[in-house]
């Protein structure tokens, strides 16, 4: 899994003590980054000895560098169709952004090669999204479309533990009462590091698809008669899907030394190298 972090760090972190927050202050750390105008920190502040408090720092989102976007790039935030991003000057750029999409999905080891559709297959379209994210990244996104219009057969089960606003107003109170450090990180393609669904589900390929097979992995072209891949993990869009992640995380976080809380099955308690730790 590739994580990317971001750390808030207060002012007077209680010994021993950690919070981790998953997932979702990653997106809003780089939201604010987008949003506000960099300010200057307060002069740094030391004790009788010379040592360096925390007085004066400043809460920092890392966000990533290689973006050419500015606070002012009116494409912030956009998301485009296919028919429009190929008449862009920057069409190219977002070419890659898909090849880089399809690129993790085969380190992964999500789809099959290339075959013929199987008699009563499950078969669904590929779906892309295609979004200037606010932190200036173009970013390319293929699911499967899992709507009911596609026939979907799920023969496992589908209800997910998902946080309520409650609690997590709760977390974050318990973060400013205990004064403790927080640190937020997102998994890439979490989804695909689950198994897959309980039918056998196949994707029709599409354009898009065939053009990185072919012009950017340089493969042989794929035959008329092979139209569809096999999924071999989970993939956003299924229904299945978010059960099938809950379950693979809950099983890593319980090998480690996590156990979710009574009345809030997503916040998870441990003592994690000696700290007491929570994980949402």
């Amino acid at each position: 899994m590739q994580f990317a972090t971001v750390q808030y760090q207060p002012l007077h972190p209680t010994e021993g003590s950690l919070m981790l927050y998953y997932d979702q202050m990653n997106v809003v750390a780089k939201h604010l980054q987008a949003a506000y105008t960099p300010h200057k920190a307060l002069p740094q502040q030391t004790t009788s000895d010379g040592q360096p408090t925390d007085e004066g720092r400043v809460c920092t989102a890392i966000s990533p560098a290689n973006t050419d976007a500015s606070a002012d790039n009116p494409d912030l935030g956009k998301s485009y169709t296919l028919r429009e991003l190929k008449q862009r000057a920057d069409w190219d750029e977002w070419r890659q952004a898909r090849y880089t999409m399809l690129n993790s999905y085969q380190e992964q080891g999500m789809f099959s090669e290339p075959m013929a559709t199987p008699a009563e297959a499950n078969i669904h379209h590929m779906l892309w999204r295609c979004v200037y994210k606010l932190c200036g990244t173009r970013k390319a996104r293929m699911v499967c479309d899992g709507s009911a219009r596609q026939g979907t057969i799920t023969l496992g089960h589908t209800f997910a533990n998902s946080l309520d606003t409650t609690s997590e107003r709760l977390f974050w109170a318990v973060v400013a009462h205990k004064n403790l450090v927080a640190y937020g990180a997102d998994v890439s393609n979490a989804f695909a590091e689950a198994p897959p669904p309980a039918h056998p589900l196949y994707l029709r390929i599409d354009d898009t698809f065939r053009d990185w097979w072919e012009n950017h992995l340089h493969r042989p072209p794929i035959p008329k008669h092979h139209t569809v891949v096999k999924v071999n993990n989970a993939i956003q869009g299924h229904p299945e899907s978010p059960r099938l992640w809950e379950k693979l995380i809950d099983r890593i976080l319980k090998t480690i030394g996590f156990k979710p809380t009574t009345h809030e099955p997503c916040l998870y308690y441990g003592i994690i190298k000696g700290n007491y730790t929570l994980f949402l």
